[in-house]
């Protein structure tokens, strides 16, 4: 770190470092030069929130945050929250009793991101599951966040959240008696569609069979085949205009890994078909 960056100042707290048998290293180009022109301040750990925004550290220091991230990891612990906000803290006898649950915690909450207790202010990016990108997943459900707490997209009333989450829960139930079930596993299709909705994301409208759709395909035919018909990528997410911010290079990204696939199946057939003559030889 000092060959790469200089002396460190004492106050980020970087130094003495964790050893590698207990903490995982962190790399990182930027996060020095963050410190020291004092984008990113380093602080003590958070002992409790006393208040209003204020938070006390573990030092006894007083400050203000907007906002508090918890960057937890993969695995699902809920542990560090109060009973009254914890979404696993009151398991079904349904959920224990089954033998696919495994004794893992299981969440109760609205779409699997906002919580029943405090759904203006509490939400969770890691409990979304199907198969495809975790990323993905947690970026589309940090965009429906971001719509719901600034305002611009609304959640049902407290009675309708509730049958989603009791319905999901009757859901995850029946499949964990089964077998093994990731209790964070969501149905896709319905999922997204909450989603698209929530986060106004444009998807739904621009490859339906609604005006907005045809005018797609009829504008952008080649770009309309590799949304319906290629390899997926994330930034489809992104394509489209909508409420939540649209990323101008998505087009051409999707058009890239288009073509970077094209090449990998030209230079596969050709290696089969070099394969056969010399089989043939």
């Amino acid at each position: 770190m000092r060959d790469a960056f200089g002396e460190v100042d004492p106050s980020w707290g970087l130094d003495p470092a964790l050893s590698v048998l207990v903490a995982n290293p962190v790399i990182s180009d930027t996060l020095i030069t963050n410190l020291r022109s004092k984008a990113v301040q380093s602080i003590e750990g958070v002992q409790r929130f006393t208040g209003g925004r204020q938070i006390e550290l573990t030092s006894g220091r007083i400050i203000e945050a907007d906002a508090v991230i918890c960057c937890t990891g993969y695995k699902n612990d809920f542990s560090l929250l109060d009973k009254e906000y914890d979404p696993s803290s009151a398991p079904s006898s349904s959920w224990l009793e089954a033998a696919g649950s495994k004794n893992r915690p299981y969440p109760r909450l609205y779409q699997n991101v906002f919580s029943l207790n405090a759904p203006d202010s509490l939400a969770f990016l890691g409990c979304v599951w199907f198969v495809t990108g975790a990323f993905c997943l947690a970026d589309i459900a940090s965009m429906c966040i971001a719509q719901v707490w600034s305002g611009k997209a609304t959640l049902p009333p407290r009675s309708k959240l509730q049958y989603w989450v009791d319905r999901q829960e009757k859901r995850i139930c029946g499949l964990a008696q089964r077998g093994a079930v990731i209790p964070a596993t969501v149905p896709p299709s319905e999922w997204l569609l909450w989603a698209d909705r929530t986060a106004g994301m444009g998807v739904e409208e621009h490859v339906g069979w609604g005006w907005k759709g045809w005018l797609f395909w009829w504008r952008e035919r080649k770009l309309w085949k590799m949304v319906m018909d290629g390899p997926f990528t994330s930034v489809f997410w992104r394509l489209f205009p909508g409420r939540r911010k649209r990323w101008d290079g998505a087009r051409a990204e999707i058009m890239r890994v288009n073509k970077v696939i094209e090449e990998q199946k030209a230079k596969a057939k050709l290696l089969k078909e070099n394969a056969s003559k010399d089989k043939e030889s």
